[in-house]
């Protein structure tokens, strides 16, 4: 009878060995074909970004073409990379240096203190010749900004050569028409603007005078226009004749 049981027992022993000798042996295959799984996923991970990568930089080599041209030979050498030619170098150069003088010649302009309009400008306006003051006024009422700062570069120049050089003689010599209406002379127009100028005590003449001007499309209509305004607003200062006291006009 003790021999039977201790057949039993052994019998039962093995018979519980043998269930967990077989699951440690499932663990470890399962864990091997996971392990070869995520292998093989890495794997794959890593062709698919190495595939990326080849096609991103072939289309940044399709869209540059001066790379391109380079060969694989000089990216092994250390050479890849933004390299310029010298045509476009010399083009990068050469606008460099244009808009440098440009941006200098601008700086120029408005911190000259000797300019001719600018010291003009700062003088008191009933201290100044008042045919100068008439001209200015009538440039900046009838003139596209584009012209006015053609003719202000051309007194300057002109100025530096005669400093005397008045704005109503620089007018006079070189623009003897430029504000002659239909109806009436430049220097008519220019006499009936001073006279106002001298009677008036403000500059708000300055804007009645660009009223009447109007868009300026066409300067003679708006010459016109504004000696009709002035002999409705300054009629003492017209004659029987409509034309301006030129004895008042000083300068």
């Amino acid at each position: 009878m003790i021999r039977a049981l201790q057949k039993r027992v052994l019998f039962s022993s093995l018979v519980l060995m043998e269930p967990r000798n077989y699951m440690c042996t499932t663990r470890r295959t399962q864990d091997k074909a996971n392990k070869s799984a995520m292998d093989q996923e890495d794997k794959e991970e890593l062709e698919r970004e190495r595939h990326l990568r080849e096609r991103f930089s072939q289309k940044i080599q399709e869209a540059m073409p001066q790379y391109a041209q380079q060969g694989p030979e000089s990216c092994s050498s250390g050479t890849c990379g933004a390299q310029q030619t010298p045509s476009s170098m010399m083009f990068f150069r050469f606008m460099f240096f244009l808009t440098s003088l440009l941006l200098l010649m601008a700086l120029l302009q408005v911190s000259d203190k000797n300019s001719p309009f600018n010291i003009m400008q700062n003088i008191p306006w009933w201290q100044l010749p008042l045919s100068s003051v008439s001209y200015f006024t009538l440039m900046r009422a009838l003139l596209p900004y584009r012209e006015q700062r053609r003719i202000k570069e051309e007194y300057e120049v002109a100025s530096r050569l005669n400093p005397k050089l008045t704005l109503d003689q620089f007018f006079a010599q070189r623009y003897p028409n430029m504000f002659q209406g239909y109806q009436t002379q430049q220097q008519e127009v220019v006499a009936a603007v001073s006279a106002c100028l001298a009677s008036a005590n403000d500059l708000n003449f300055v804007r009645t005078i660009s009223r009447a001007a109007g868009s300026a499309r066409d300067i003679r209509a708006s010459v016109d226009n504004i000696i009709g305004t002035l002999k409705r607003e300054y009629p003492h200062l017209f004659q029987n004749t409509g034309a301006p006291p030129f004895s008042s006009v000083g300068v």
